[in-house]
């Protein structure tokens, strides 16, 4: 069961993170200056954010098991290292939450926040490469 939620918890960061680097990488740029711009990442928007919801869904879910499963199991010690990281990898995984849903609740308040989208969307990507690597080094301390 572990292995399984593993895979699921790594494979919706991988779409999400890798999506997020194509609009950010090479679609955005690409559009630059063309006409139909805002169309069509409006568009790649209204196609994108399902699949990036259900991912933050399958990595919260997955992440609160696997966290559940280590903690309970070693009854880790709140003063190390690991447990520290495992607060940062949470608290920036929430940052992750909160600027998807500046980006893509359609309220008329949001609109301005909206406006600097890729810019959000740039701040998540690196913090997303964050987290992964927080993940990948705590992996690695069999935490």
């Amino acid at each position: 069961m572990r292995e399984i939620m593993a895979f699921f918890h790594v494979a919706s960061a991988i779409l999400a993170l890798g999506g997020t680097f194509f609009v950010v990488v090479i679609l955005a740029p690409a559009l630059r200056g063309q006409s139909q711009a805002s169309e069509t990442m409006r568009a790649a928007a209204k196609r994108f954010a399902p699949i990036v919801w259900v991912c933050v869904v399958l990595f919260v879910l997955t992440g609160l098991h696997l966290f559940g499963i280590r903690y309970l199991a070693k009854r880790a010690d709140v003063s190390s290292t690991n447990w520290t990281l495992i607060l940062v990898k949470i608290g920036l995984s929430l940052m992750i939450i909160v600027h998807s849903l500046l980006v893509t609740l359609p309220f008329k308040a949001l609109e301005g926040i909206q406006q600097k989208r890729l810019k959000l969307l740039r701040v998540n990507l690196f913090i997303g490469l964050a987290v992964v690597a927080i993940g990948v080094y705590l992996v690695r301390q069999h935490w």
